[in-house]
């Protein structure tokens, strides 16, 4: 069986398959001097571009070099959910390569199974198949990569939401070709979300499926921010969900009555637990097999919808893995940079906490976690990878924010933000234009008050962060 996979790997290294491995090899080696030399070059997806133009079976050819290959995808919570699933395989015993850097379209997955090659034996029999890939896809880019490789063993999907209209479409287009890519692998599991009926209805039709949720106390009569959901029809029938209870957006419990649609059978269920004695976030976890009580560092319901799903794709993976032995992994997890990252300044005695956002839904969770904030710093671009299109800030739940909260409009929609907030109650007086990261962050730190909250989007994302450890930031786990 060995050698059957050896030989089939090494006759489908083409002339031209090599040569695009070894210049993308050498394209990432470029760009660690550029580090190196503190140069100002980005292109983390540059080294798979280059290699994809040369030839597009260097996907399939990286891909047989893998003993599984999962793929994490949905519209919220990809990089965090991705990230902890690698602490948590890796604390297994797995040997795991990812895209940490987030480069989550095809060159960027390229990139990163390039960077985990060695340039003297890439085709060798010697290949070590024990590896895991486990990467944080683009949803946009399922239904391209399924065209790309045919061997998929899990995808994890985390919710849907109207993101970047401009790129996608509508969220039930997005869906439809998301389908098309999982009927592109038949053999492959699911693991879904059964909150998100759109994303639940993805296991309708095929073969292996599972489902993780979260339960909360949210019912009756639905707050503002829990009204607002992008989905309120039948992913099969096209009619009028009834929703019982949601958590936020349109997650929740919900039936169909015309089809009898609902929210299915979950294997793996959250439940968030009273917690006042430390921050972060306590919460229950309940599997086929047992129960196990949880603390993160992490806030917001999103992070335990995050964290559950991670945990339930590492036990699809590893069913013989004890749910208790996870805990020291999830409790020392700290986000990625600019996932509700949380930053100090003792000598100003001033704390501020970094969010990114890109959507109404990640937008009002955002401003769920950022209590006892008395200024808000909201930078905002409209390059290519945030999307043109910024019309999403109309659509969240500014009307929320209290009389007394200051507002520093920031990034090349500067303008546009602040007329947002304008239109939605507040005065002029509360509002602030600096274009520029560090002038809004340097306004952030002089406002009164202890606490402000940073919320943005891709493409500044690292500048503010950049702006914020200049002016002495320490970033620190919560």
């Amino acid at each position: 069986m060995e050698q059957t996979i050896m030989t089939t790997e090494q006759s489908s290294w083409t002339l031209r398959t090599w040569l695009a491995f070894v210049l993308g090899k050498l394209c990432i080696l470029l760009l660690q001097l550029a580090q190196w030399l503190r140069l100002p070059w980005g292109g983390t997806a540059f080294p798979g571009r280059v290699a994809l133009k040369i030839d597009r079976n260097i996907v399939s050819v990286l891909r047989k070099r893998y003993r599984r290959f999962i793929l994490v995808t949905g519209t919220n919570g990809k990089t965090s959910t991705t990230a902890l699933l690698v602490k948590l395989l890796q604390s297994t015993g797995e040997q795991v390569v990812s895209n940490p850097e987030g480069a989550n379209m095809i060159p960027g997955l390229v990139t990163a199974l390039l960077k985990a090659e060695s340039i003297c034996q890439p085709a060798s029999g010697n290949s070590d198949r024990n590896r895991l890939a486990v990467l944080e896809v683009d949803e946009g880019s399922l239904l391209p990569l399924s065209r790309l490789i045919t061997e998929v063993d899990l995808v994890m999907v985390t919710n849907l939401f109207s993101d970047q209209l401009d790129r996608y479409g509508s969220v039930t287009a997005l869906a439809r070709r998301m389908k098309e890519a999982f009927a592109a692998w038949p053999e492959a599991t699911l693991l879904l979300n059964a909150d998100d009926p759109l994303v639940a209805s993805f296991g309708h039709s095929h073969t292996c499926a599972y489902y993780y949720a979260v339960e909360t106390s949210h019912s009756g009569p639905l707050t503002a921010s829990r009204k607002l959901g992008d989905i309120s029809l039948c992913p099969l029938c096209e009619q009028t969900l009834k929703f019982s209870s949601r958590s936020y957006a349109h997650l929740g419990h919900y039936t169909c009555p015309a089809c009898n649609f609902s929210r299915p059978q979950v294997m793996f269920t959250g439940y968030p637990l009273p917690n006042q004695e430390q921050p972060g976030t306590k919460f229950l976890v309940r599997t086929p097999t047992g129960e196990s009580e949880f603390y993160s560092n992490l806030t917001g319901l999103y992070s335990i919808y995050n964290i559950i799903s991670a945990l339930a794709t590492t036990l699809v993976l590893q069913p013989e893995t004890e749910l208790s032995s996870l805990q020291p992994v999830v409790t020392a997890f700290q986000a990625p940079a600019g996932r509700t990252e949380h930053f100090i300044w003792p000598d100003r005695d001033k704390k501020g906490t970094l969010v990114l956002v890109k959507n109404p839904a990640g937008f009002n969770q955002a401003l769920a976690t950022l209590v006892n904030t008395t200024t808000l710093l909201v930078a905002i671009n409209d390059l290519p990878a945030d999307g043109r299109d910024i019309s999403w800030l109309w659509e969240t739940d500014i009307d929320a924010l209290t009389d007394n909260i200051s507002i520093i409009c920031s990034g090349r929609r500067a303008a546009d933000v602040a007329v947002c907030f304008k239109y939605h109650g507040l005065t002029p007086d509360k509002l602030t234009i600096l274009p520029e990261p560090d002038k809004a962050v340097q306004a952030a730190l002089t406002a009164p008050g202890q606490n402000f909250g940073i919320l943005c989007n891709y493409t500044i994302l690292e500048p503010i962060r950049h702006a914020l450890l200049q002016q002495g930031g320490n970033s620190y786990a919560a």
